[in-house]
């Protein structure tokens, strides 16, 4: 299933882009280790464009081909085809988490909502407890600029989750201070 962004346009797109240059700038570019050599001299080029112009399967089939995915880990162990799409949604959502938190902040807002990005039949219990939840921009913006592993929020919500944010529909004034609560669940 795709994923839908419900503030996926040009101010958004350019707002993520810019976060990917200065991860560029910075040295900060994600490096997986499913990537190939190939595939990480790629990434920013292939980042920029499914940012610019194009959805995370876009950038999964650009993984998949040109030999930039991996086939075996360290260990020997097969390297799953999802692997590819896992890695592209996870990181392009990132930046769309990023770019909504800087839109959202540069409109005056304090907040953003968490929300489910893919359908899900059965969704796991952590997606359930973060969802409409009202978060605080600037806090979750600097919790998405570290690296995958280190930042300590619920959002976007790790590989396959299908949790997102976008700009609140009803802004509330006040709330919405570091993680939410349930007291901050959107209307």
């Amino acid at each position: 299933m795709t994923l839908h962004f419900d503030d996926l346009d040009a101010l958004t797109r350019l707002l993520a882009l810019d976060e990917l240059w200065q991860d560029g700038i910075a040295g900060r570019l994600y490096r997986s280790p499913r990537l190939t050599e190939q595939g990480f001299a790629d990434w920013p080029g292939l980042m920029q464009m499914a940012l610019l112009d194009s959805e995370p399967c876009g950038l999964t089939t650009a993984l998949r081909n040109g030999g930039r995915m991996r086939r075996t880990d360290d260990q020997g162990r097969r390297i799953p085809r999802s692997a590819a799409r896992i890695l592209a949604e996870g990181e392009f959502n990132r930046y769309y988490c990023r770019g909504v938190c800087r839109r959202a902040l540069t409109e005056g807002l304090r907040q953003v909502e968490v929300v489910r990005a893919r359908a899900s039949f059965t969704p796991r219990e952590s997606s359930l407890e973060v969802e409409g939840l009202m978060l605080d921009a600037s806090w979750l913006l600097d919790d998405l600029r570290r690296p995958p592993g280190e930042a300590v929020g619920a959002v976007p919500g790790g590989p396959g989750s299908g949790i997102t944010v976008r700009i609140p529909r009803h802004p509330r004034i006040g709330g919405g201070h570091g993680r939410g609560s349930r007291m901050d669940r959107a209307a």
